[in-house]
């Protein structure tokens, strides 16, 4: 956004407390024009019972729990690394946990000459043109959710997990926890970092609980009723000033 479109804005909307500090320093004469109003969540992201999630398990990941890694788009090194954290997890643990990951036809050509090497390939499933309704139960299944992107870009993948009541594994960059605080773990920037949330969420039940519940109140306020309020809101408040 340049200085003249800046100039003639009535309001300017930021997404969490980040943006708008990033804006209210670049443009400090729309600081009291500015105002935060977050993505939505969306009601048909709901939680699986028990029964449901055995059945998405027993068809993808052999009936045990599974890391869900969210890969569409992102390069070939990025997974690779989730691999090799993947890998010190299981060296550590021992655990019959499988690593899923969502990702293109491309990724898929790519990938799968690394993985035939790989010592853990048979703990690993790639996930390619699945229907969007499994990749919703996927999702909903999941032991946890991994989001490596770093462009900063819309977040509601990762608000759908949470409204699944799936913890979520994020960058550690302020722009993130500005949006998301205590409601996930950050730490995905190299396979140290991420193997240690790897093995925090699989070793200690109530850090895992605990993230739970904070997306189950993040998620609710976010509701989307609650964010169109807001946004219908401030849209009258603009133009009565």
């Amino acid at each position: 956004m340049g200085r003249k479109f800046a100039s003639k804005s009535d309001y300017i909307i930021a997404s969490n407390e980040y943006v708008k500090k990033t804006i209210d320093d670049k443009f400090p004469l729309l600081k009291n024009k500015s105002t935060i109003i977050q993505h939505g969540t969306d009601n048909k992201f709901q939680h699986l019972d028990y029964l449901q999630k055995e059945s998405i398990k027993s068809s993808y990941s052999y009936g045990v729990d599974y890391f869900l890694l969210h890969a569409i788009g992102e390069t070939n090194d990025k997974i690779l690394m989730t691999l090799r954290a993947f890998s010190v997890f299981k060296k550590w643990q021992k655990s019959n946990m499988k690593l899923l990951i969502i990702l293109n036809e491309k990724q898929e050509t790519v990938l799968s000459k690394n993985l035939s090497n790989y010592k853990f390939k048979d703990d690993v499933k790639l996930i390619v043109n699945a229907p969007e309704s499994d990749l919703i139960s996927i999702a909903a299944t999941s032991y946890s959710s991994i989001f490596i992107d770093d462009k900063l870009l819309v977040q509601k993948n990762m608000l759908d997990a949470l409204t699944m009541n799936i913890p979520i594994i994020l960058p550690d960059h302020e722009f993130f926890h500005s949006s998301f605080s205590n409601a996930a773990l950050y730490g995905v920037e190299s396979e140290k970092s991420l193997s240690k949330n790897m093995i925090l969420l699989y070793k200690d039940e109530n850090q895992r609980d605990q993230l739970i519940e904070s997306g189950k109140l993040l998620a609710k306020r976010l509701d989307w009723n609650n964010v169109v309020s807001k946004l219908w809101s401030t849209i009258i408040e603009s133009t009565e000033t």
